[in-house]
């Protein structure tokens, strides 16, 4: 946990170019985030088949006492805009 989560691990997450940080709040209090992050294809594969990056949903988490409102579901809604923003598909 101290390497996963240690200060500049969170941060270099944060300003990594292929990383979206979504943060979820309620009320002014942070309730939960998610992090969505690009990869990179193999060349090989880049070369055969030219395609989007595929995208990967590396973290979600609600605090504990905010689960049960259905805060999960709309951070979830978020990742997905997020996804296509980074130009994944359905």
């Amino acid at each position: 946990l101290a390497d996963s989560f240690s200060e500049a691990q969170q941060r270099a997450e944060i300003l990594d170019p292929d990383t979206v940080t979504l943060l979820l709040e309620e009320d002014g209090a942070p309730a939960g985030y998610a992090q969505l992050r690009r990869l990179a294809l193999p060349d090989e594969v880049v070369a055969a088949e030219p395609t989007t990056a595929p995208l990967q949903l590396r973290r979600l988490y609600v605090h504990a006492a905010f689960q049960g409102r259905g805060l999960g579901r709309l951070l979830m809604d978020a990742v997905h805009t997020a996804a296509r923003d980074l130009g994944g598909r359905p």
